[in-house]
């Protein structure tokens, strides 16, 4: 369970750097 949510959590991290990198 801990290892999908530090899977998720990542994914949304690395969505959120991303789209701060784009703007």
């Amino acid at each position: 369970m801990e290892s999908g949510n530090r899977t998720t959590l990542a994914r949304i991290r690395d969505r959120h750097w991303i789209a701060r990198w784009l703007l």
